[in-house]
């Protein structure tokens, strides 16, 4: 148990994330490592730099949908605008905004005609948006950049406590997910229900797993944190809380560190 933790392992992370990961997301037809890269360079780009990218990619973005949809061809015919009026992100001003009624009412319309591979998301419009799978892989290159704004690294023994989507009962898809987790030492525990017996049951995961850091929606660490202050349960060293989906309050931040404080506190 103790070669788990030790030097051993400190190999193995950066083995994950220089080789493992790399070909991992590779061979699944993810361009992840490159658009990571990519990311991490230009957070060094001066202001104007950055600047022309976003309006290169505004107007590469409203070239597809002027030809891959009907609805954003006919709204920019309209208005007699092409997408080379793009000058900046300013510009966007002159666009037609898309309310909720549109949304509902020109679902078809505005799904493009390629690339084949599309994924939907209700988008807070109570109608579902849909987009190809290059927003895909932008999220996640996106994703693992701001984690490692707070020291997380890919390897890394993560404890994600997390809404986990549902996904295909599958023994293919069973197995993939098996390998990943094994490879990147995840370990996801679903937050949606957060009764006594749960809580209980992800605290002793989090105790066993001894992750790395954990990796939480907002309201499901601050559940956690609450439950594990009110019962004394807090018995591992520090380790860094990544929280997103919500805003975090003072009062839930102050329960996330309230345990290490008073472990702190009762030091001899």
């Amino acid at each position: 148990m103790v070669a788990r933790y030790g030097p051993a392992m400190d190999l193995y992370r950066p083995l994950v994330e220089k080789f493992v990961f790399p070909v991992c997301e590779a061979a699944r037809g993810r361009p992840t490592v490159p658009l990571l890269q990519f990311l991490r360079g230009s957070e060094h780009w001066s202001l104007d730099a950055l600047r022309d990218l976003q309006a290169g990619l505004l107007r590469r973005l409203l070239r597809h949908a002027q030809a891959r949809t009907a609805h954003y061809r006919e709204r920019l015919a309209e208005r007699g605008a092409a997408p080379e009026d793009i000058a900046t992100v300013a510009d966007l001003r002159h666009l037609p905004l898309l309310d909720r009624e549109t949304a509902r009412a020109t679902l078809e319309a505005r799904t493009a005609s390629g690339p084949r591979w599309i994924e939907e998301s209700s988008g807070g419009t109570a109608a579902p948006l849909r987009g190809n799978a290059e927003s895909r892989h932008w999220r996640e290159a996106t994703r693992l950049r701001g984690y490692g704004w707070a020291g997380y690294r890919v390897g890394m023994r993560a404890f994600h406590y997390e809404a986990q989507p549902r996904t295909p009962d599958r023994w293919l898809h069973r197995g993939t997910q098996a390998l990943a987790r094994a490879l990147g030492r995840d370990l996801r525990i679903d937050s949606v229900v957060r009764g006594e017996l749960a809580l209980g049951r992800a605290v002793r995961a989090l105790r066993d797993f001894r992750p790395e850091v954990v990796i939480a929606d907002t309201a499901g660490a601050a559940a956690l944190a609450r439950f594990v202050n009110q019962h004394g349960l807090r018995s591992w060293p520090e380790v860094p809380v990544i929280v997103g989906g919500a805003r975090l309050w003072p009062h839930d931040r102050n329960q996330i560190h309230h345990g290490e404080r008073d472990r702190r506190a009762r030091r001899p």
